[in-house]
């Protein structure tokens, strides 16, 4: 992501991040501030923040992997994982079905590498140092753990934080009108 922004020559854009996206965003704001003027970050994702039960869902998935191979650990992913539970229960509303093709489209690279990722900036210890509007947004049937991260925002001067309703882990995708008005909203103020 910085070496797009600076082969465009990018600067002061609005960052707009869903879970990891989020994550990036942060940590690209902290490496090069000048390349975002506002962050959106849809499920925070803040690197450094102890996450158990997102990590629990996250080995699990690459346990099933080893164990039963990829397409399996797949449809337990999509079948069972919090992430989803909200999808699930309302499959019409939040387009389920298409969400699942798109997941099932997801190659498994990151699961499947067998190298050491390398550990990620400690973004948590340094949130004072983030001093640009930014709103933060979470369905209203979220994991906690995403709630917990938000709410890590509120000391923040210019953070926003909003709840989606009619929505899980991915209120963009489950409930559009209700996310891009609250969006559209925070940017004209902003």
């Amino acid at each position: 992501i910085e070496e797009v922004y600076s082969k465009l020559s990018l600067k002061n854009t609005v960052f707009w991040g869903t879970h990891t996206g989020s994550a990036i965003g942060l940590t690209l704001y902290l490496r090069k501030p000048e390349y975002i003027s506002k962050m959106i970050l849809e499920g925070t994702v803040i690197p450094g923040f102890e996450t158990p039960n997102i990590n629990r869902n996250i080995d699990k998935a690459k346990k099933n992997i080893g164990n039963y191979g990829f397409d399996k650990a797949m449809e337990e992913w999509l079948n069972y994982s919090e992430w989803f539970d909200y999808m699930r229960e309302r499959p019409i509303l939040t387009r389920f079905k298409e969400h699942k093709k798109i997941i099932e489209d997801f190659s498994g690279n990151p699961w499947l590498s067998k190298v050491e990722p390398k550990p990620v900036v400690d973004v948590y210890s340094k949130l004072d140092k983030i001093q640009i509007p930014m709103l933060a947004y979470n369905g209203e049937y979220d994991m906690e753990e995403f709630f917990k991260m938000s709410a890590e925002l509120k000391s923040l001067e210019d953070a926003t934080l909003k709840i989606i309703p009619n929505s899980g882990g991915f209120p963009l995708w489950e409930n559009p009108k209700e996310t891009n008005n609250v969006v559209y909203n925070w940017l004209y103020k902003n």
